[in-house]
């Protein structure tokens, strides 16, 4: 009777520690403040604080909490694509989601992050995402791609680049590969040292923590007292974080040490502190593995009745934990699927708004196009009725101003005609006239020539040279054309041949050359540079080739526009031997020097061992 009263007892103390368990469910103080900031954000339009809403649930475990928030920023992410905020949204939910156990998704965003940052150069955000998508290859139980990826972070030439953050998870999440795949002890204790030489300095609490623990755990499995100091050490962290999750569990692999080393009452002390410790709370995960360390440890001591107690609660709080995240992943698709469908009802409602709108504007369309058009036939209709109207009327009109045009471009042309053939008519009495004036003064000179001395008969030739020389400028303009223009190479090209016969024979034919290629002058332009043409050409047939085996004559003629006016330049050159220019001025430099005054231009002389001659002026 006293040994069933005892197991009743005994029975009911475990019931009701049992029964204190989750249906309290009390939030931590870390809990708490997030929650708290979760609340804060009701309506935010600030993706960064979602972003790090989920990451501290996320941290906290609160992951129904983290995925409702992720399902909220959702239409944020439509303002900010390609940026910072929004991939490093991404990495956060993906992490978020490796948890989850959604894989495909997680991997998908892990992805897209890393290749933005890449291409970008944000190389902090990268270390970030890497060791991110390592735990998620340590989650999915593919340890040798996790392993690849840490490496290549750590043994990157700029891994020293990165904040102490970023390497303390690096060496963090290694040894805790290289613990789960390879069991290799010794390498995860070096890489956990490794890790708090980044996290300690900077009081990195999370990654301190959780270095304590994977330290912790090596010496555990090597049955190694250090590993209770390490359990300690994170145990004091993770109080200073008010993080009651990670406190009982640290207390609990206390238990599982001295368990590793067949110390079971010491090991039921410390689960039973770790159950009294979170009992206020629920701390999805936890129950299951700590009643299953008493049922343990309490059949080694051969308490036998409530290690099958423990074992049954376990299994119940193991049922119940997958019951309520059955019910809160069924929650969360349902919730998905009535958004999606609201979402999809008012696209629908959206597109037949916009369907009734554009047929009702596409008639307003078609009724104005029709007035539209009916007014443009009218107006148009009375515009071809005026336009034949006036038509008509002016037909006549137009004829008769035809007639009167006819008439007046017939008197105009006649004018013209007469004009021109003054012209002509005046070049043609002026070269008479000066062949009639030479042919006096020849029979003048004729008859005088008795009584003429050398001199006087030299000059009497000179004059008839230019007055020949003005004859055949004129002759040139009578055969011209257009007399009211002159091509300037047909016309120097002609009047040099006309010249060079005035000046006698040479024993070797005299050679010419006129450059003037599409060179246009006016009449009194030419005339002026005709005379002194003649006058430069009988001073060099007098004197310049008196030694002279190829003598040589070159004229060039070239215009150009410069500042809105057209500049003529005319140059005369022959192979002479040249002269003293300082000699005394004769009668052909004199009206040389009256010619280039007419044309108001600037002339420049060079007769050293040649005679050159150049003439600039502006034309009007």
């Amino acid at each position: 009777m006293k040994q069933v009263f005892t197991f009743f007892l005994l029975v009911l103390f475990n019931f009701s520690l049992l029964a204190i368990k989750p249906g309290r469910a009390k939030l931590s103080p870390a809990e708490r403040n997030q929650r708290q900031l979760i609340e804060s954000l009701d309506k935010s339009d600030d993706l960064s604080a979602y972003t790090n809403a989920i990451d501290g649930a996320t941290n906290l475990g609160l992951y129904f909490e983290a995925d409702s928030l992720a399902d909220v920023a959702q239409p944020l992410l439509k303002r900010v694509s390609d940026s910072l905020s929004y991939f490093e949204h991404l990495r956060v939910k993906a992490r978020l989601y490796t948890i989850l156990n959604r894989y495909s998704q997680a991997l998908v965003f892990f992805r897209r992050a890393l290749v933005y940052y890449q291409k970008e150069g944000y190389w902090e955000e990268e270390g970030h995402v890497m060791v991110n998508l390592a735990e998620f290859y340590r989650s999915a139980r593919q340890y040798p791609q996790a392993e690849m990826e840490l490496k290549y972070l750590i043994e990157h030439p700029d891994f020293e680049e990165l904040s102490n953050l970023v390497k303390a998870i690096a060496y963090h999440r290694f040894a805790a590969v290289l613990n789960e795949s390879k069991q290799d002890l010794d390498s995860a204790i070096l890489l956990s040292i490794k890790s708090l030489s980044y996290s300690e300095p900077d009081s990195l609490l999370d990654e301190m923590g959780t270095s304590y623990l994977e330290l912790g755990d090596a010496y555990r499995k090597k049955r190694e007292v250090r590993a209770v100091t390490y359990f300690e050490k994170a145990y004091q962290v993770f109080k200073e974080q008010e993080r009651i999750h990670y406190m009982c569990n640290s207390i609990r692999l206390i238990s599982a040490y001295y368990v590793a080393v067949e110390q079971y009452e010491k090991a039921l002390v410390f689960v039973d502190s770790s159950l009294r410790l979170a009992a206020p709370y629920h701390l999805p995960g936890f129950y299951n593995l700590a009643f299953n360390r008493k049922a343990f440890i309490l059949y080694k001591l051969g308490r036998f009745e409530e290690a099958y107690l423990y074992r049954d609660s376990a299994a119940i709080v193991y049922r119940d934990e997958l019951k309520k995240r059955f019910s809160d992943e069924l929650a969360t698709q349902s919730r998905r699927f009535q958004t999606e469908m609201a979402t999809s009802r008012l696209k629908s409602l959206e597109s037949e708004r916009r369907q009734i709108l554009e047929e009702s504007r596409t008639k307003d369309q078609v009724r104005r196009f029709s007035l539209i058009l009916l007014i443009i036939l009218v107006l148009g209709l009375f515009g071809l009725y005026y336009f034949f109207t006036r038509l008509r009327r002016n037909k006549s009109h137009l004829e008769e101003s035809q007639k009167a045009l006819f008439g007046a471009n017939q008197e105009l042309l006649n004018t013209l005609s007469e004009k021109d053939g003054l012209i002509e008519e005046v070049h043609h009495r002026v070269k008479n006239n000066l062949q009639l004036i030479t042919s006096l003064i020849r029979v003048q000179q004729f008859q005088q020539q008795d009584q003429m001395t050398e001199e006087s008969r030299q000059m009497v030739n000179e004059i008839l040279n230019r007055v020949s020389a003005m004859a055949v400028v004129h002759e040139k303009l009578y055969a011209q054309q257009h007399i009211t223009q002159l091509r300037a190479r047909e016309y120097f090209s002609e009047l040099m041949e006309e010249l060079k016969t005035l000046g006698g024979t040479f024993s070797n034919p005299l050679e010419i050359e006129v450059q003037a290629e599409d060179v246009i002058l006016g009449v009194s332009q030419g005339i002026a540079l005709g005379m002194i043409l003649s006058e430069l050409v009988a001073n060099s047939l007098k004197y310049a080739f008196v030694i002279q085996d190829k003598p040589r004559i070159k004229i060039e003629v070239h215009k150009e526009f410069i500042e809105g006016r057209n500049r003529v330049e005319f140059s005369y050159e022959d192979n002479g031997q040249g002269y003293d220019n300082q000699s005394k001025m004769g009668m052909g430099n004199r009206l040389i020097m009256l010619f280039t005054r007419q044309l108001e231009g600037e002339s420049t002389l060079d007769t050293k061992d040649r005679f050159y001659f150049n003439l600039a002026y502006w034309e009007d």
